[in-house]
């Protein structure tokens, strides 16, 4: 549906002039002092050839408060949408105004029945009206050049405030009318859910020929990448080999995304770096990061107990493992504090239907216990403070889930550890039946003074493990070391040793019920 507009450009020209010298030049961007020629290109990316698309949907009143008029965002979620303006059946709207929006049906035959459009997922929108009829409401959304975010911030035209009082008065029109059918099918609902993939250009696509595309592909193709350790060169490689192209910064793959497992930072020599590309490519919702020991560490390290000292004592070995990232951002303490707050905001576990994901280890215990207990799977800074209490559920269930579990060692015996450190405590394969194997053969290093010996049960407060039937699950944490090989078919550990020369893997997760060792991928 066309939107028909009856001002000159030469309006928009001046409005645009009187709200320039009304506001000045300050910006959070750039100076956006444009002359005319620069101004109309603005109107031809903006207004030219404007058309209304929508996208509904079911949104909680906290999220629908979190939008205010005026806001400039990026909302990725609108790269599938329709023209088609039938009832609404959910109790929220996204009425879209774009003049870059693609028509599907060239790649798509039942694009034209569904009246199906696509937006890239980088683009750059104001929210011109939130409006409410009882419990319905619109969002009106103008998608906006990106180099010209500054600019839309500071002015409003008369153009914005006509195509508001045009939506308002469509929805008037449309909100109680019978609703296209077609758009209410699960069909349509899968295929809205996720943007649906990107093109070496940048633009978003079907398979051509593809009649009924599987848009939640998005959600089942990930590639799981393990501890990285400030090791930027040897992720960089990785994700080229995988076939992610970068673009605006951050890196990006037609059809598929990342699921970091933890362990961005220390020991290696790009720890910023490191954690540039992966926070960028989160912030572009082209990876999800989980937390590690190391990222949790450096938030006990940073925080201070009320009575004095840090939740992580400042002790040599703590020092120690900390070093290499406390160096490279030294005299970048602010930059650092962001990444930190930044830690917070990173989840402990992942599932879905088929995997599931976690740093060190899956107990069920365990993650029901931080199911009930995180905020929204993650830690705040109360939590925090809760979690290094020597003895509680809490401090087990992160310490086991980020860290891994551990038994004590036949007595008299111990080894020492990669760092120097005496340890009487061997790392377990919390998949194994602990009850059917010996110490050798349940430590997950390869330890020469374990016995073969029968595991003392006594050890363990439960002989719960990982079953053979459970979910494929991924994680890192263990160092090890050789050719990347999954433990059995639904056990994958990629941690292969990346800090002492070893590989940086990933697993290139499609449709399988069990694993592959050919999907395995490394550097």
């Amino acid at each position: 549906m066309m939107v028909d507009y009856k001002w000159e450009r030469t309006d928009f020209i001046e409005v645009f002039r009187k709200s320039k010298d009304s506001v000045g030049c300050h910006c959070k961007r750039n100076s956006y002092n444009m002359n005319n020629t620069e101004i109309e290109e603005i109107y031809k990316q903006t207004f030219s050839g404007l058309t209304l698309f929508y996208r509904d949907t079911t949104l909680s009143e906290g999220l629908i408060s979190k939008y205010q008029i005026g806001q400039i965002l990026t909302e990725r979620g609108f790269t599938d949408m329709t023209y088609k303006d039938g009832g609404l059946v959910t109790n929220c709207r996204y009425l879209i105004a774009s003049a870059n929006a693609k028509d599907l049906s060239a790649f798509n035959p039942d694009s034209k029945q569904f009246g199906h459009v696509l937006l890239t997922s980088n683009a750059f929108f104001k929210v011109l009206d939130i409006y409410k009829i009882g419990n319905k409401t619109q969002i009106f959304l103008l998608e906006i050049p990106a180099t010209a975010v500054d600019f839309f911030a500071n002015v409003t035209s008369n153009i914005e405030n006509d195509i508001t009082k045009k939506a308002r008065e469509g929805f008037n029109t449309k909100i109680n009318s019978e609703p296209i059918p077609e758009l209410q099918t699960q069909d349509w609902k899968d295929r809205t859910e996720f943007p649906i993939g990107m093109n070496e250009k940048g633009e978003f696509f079907y398979t051509a020929g593809d009649k009924k595309p599987n848009i939640s592909i998005e959600n089942k193709r990930r590639d799981i990448i393990g501890d990285i350790h400030g090791h930027a060169d040897k992720l960089e490689e990785l994700l080229l080999k995988l076939g992610y192209t970068k673009k605006n910064g951050a890196y990006f793959h037609p059809c598929r995304k990342v699921l970091f497992i933890g362990d961005y930072i220390d020991r290696g020599p790009q720890i910023k770096e490191t954690l540039e590309i992966v926070k960028a490519m989160t912030d572009n919702e082209s990876a999800i990061a989980l937390m590690g020991n190391h990222e949790y560490n450096a938030l006990c390290f940073h925080f201070q107990e009320t009575e004095g000292g840090h939740l992580r004592k400042h002790e040599i070995k703590n020092i120690i493992q900390h070093y290499e990232t406390l160096k490279q951002f030294q005299n970048r303490q602010n930059e650092y504090e962001k990444y930190l707050e930044w830690f917070k905001t990173l989840p402990l576990y992942y599932e879905t239907e088929k995997i599931r994901a976690v740093h060190a280890c899956w107990d069920n215990r365990n993650i029901d216990l931080l199911r009930h207990t995180l905020d929204n799977d993650k830690l705040t800074d109360t939590l925090i403070y809760k979690s290094v209490k020597k003895g509680t559920p809490l401090n087990k269930a992160i310490d086991e889930t980020l860290k891994g579990k551990e038994i004590r060692m036949p007595e008299g015996l111990y080894f020492t550890d990669k760092d120097g450190t005496k340890r009487t405590e061997i790392r377990i394969k919390w998949w194994d039946d602990p009850s059917q194997t010996t110490y050798k053969n349940i430590s997950v290093e390869p330890i020469g003074e374990l016995p073969e010996t029968l595991v003392d049960l006594s050890h363990f407060k439960s002989t719960n493990f990982y079953t053979p039937v459970d979910k494929m699950v991924f994680f890192g944490h263990y160092w090890l070391k050789g050719n990347p090989t999954p433990y059995r078919n639904n056990i994958c550990c990629l941690d292969y040793s990346v800090a002492k020369g070893g590989h940086l893997v990933a697993y290139r997760l499609d449709e399988e019920n069990k694993l592959d060792e050919r999907k395995l991928i490394f550097v």
